[in-house]
């Protein structure tokens, strides 16, 4: 019993790292999205990941996404459905996690498997990587105003990218 245990720590242990991997924190904020998408499509055992992001008007737009069997397009849909944190569609085959940030949600990600149901483990570990992404953003954010302080812009005035 106890090596069934200890097994399935190390399985819990192992998904967890693939989020958590310190080596994801050198790569750019444009970088880090569309890996750590694949890093959590690859925990979750998922067929696809899309992260939505809102950009500077607010409305949801896709940021990073691997593989099939999502619709790109269910942005508007997706907030509806996640303004509590979190949600599983009643097959168990589709997830999604509010990102927010300050309080303010200002993104959805999304996970899809055609063979399996996602269980109560696969929807913290999908919230984790929603909660990196809002960690993400909020660094780039900071990032942003920092440069346009020292350009003497004033803070709300876009910079290019």
């Amino acid at each position: 019993m106890h090596r069934n245990q200890a097994q399935a720590d190390q399985t819990v242990v192992g998904r967890l790292t693939q989020i958590a991997d310190p080596a994801l924190n050198r790569l750019s904020f444009t970088a880090l999205l569309p890996a750590l998408v694949e890093r959590t499509a690859e925990a979750l055992g998922a067929e696809g990941v899309v992260l939505y992001l809102a950009d500077e008007t607010g409305i949801l737009q896709v940021r990073a996404s691997v593989g099939d069997g999502v619709d790109v397009d269910a942005a508007p849909d997706l907030v509806a459905l996640v303004a509590d944190t979190q949600m599983r569609h009643r097959d168990g085959r589709a997830g999604a996690v509010a990102i927010v940030s300050e309080g303010v949600l200002i993104g959805v990600l999304f996970a899809r498997s055609h063979d399996r149901r996602f269980s109560d483990e696969d929807m913290l570990l999908l919230q984790v990587a929603g909660n990196r992404c809002a960690s993400a953003a909020a660094a780039a954010q900071l990032r942003a105003t920092k440069r346009r302080l020292e350009a003497g812009a004033r803070p709300g005035i876009p910079v290019p990218r």
